[in-house]
């Protein structure tokens, strides 16, 4: 079976459920979170809020190794909420249900919302 066929494609969107997906290497999985369209019955314009700043909450991550080999756990937990730039995670990123998720890297993380 060619693996381009439409029974391994969904196949493929069955396994990148945000659920099944777990990052290595240090990497960070994140959800967008959601921005309204529409304040009662007023949409708003797409330039809303500063486009260089992104929050989202952390799904899951990934032991760091350091620069002398050891294996560290990473800085951020799951259910954090993070502020990041809009271009985190750009090569990363990927659509599920209306959401964005986006797989970055803790140099990009800019704050912890505590």
């Amino acid at each position: 079976m060619c693996p381009w066929d439409g029974v391994e494609r969904r196949k493929d969107r069955k396994r990148m459920q945000p659920e099944n997906l777990k990052p290595i290497n240090g990497q960070i999985l994140v959800v967008d979170d959601l921005i309204p369209d529409k304040v009662g019955t007023l949409y708003l314009p797409e330039n809303k809020e500063p486009a260089h700043i992104r929050s989202g909450v952390v799904l899951a991550t990934s032991p760091v190794r350091m620069k002398d080999g050891t294996i560290s756990p990473c800085f951020v937990e799951r259910s954090n909420r993070v502020i990041y730039t809009q271009f985190a995670g750009a090569n990363n990123t990927f659509d599920h249900e209306k959401r964005i998720y986006r797989i970055i890297k803790p140099e990009e993380l800019l704050a912890v919302i505590v």
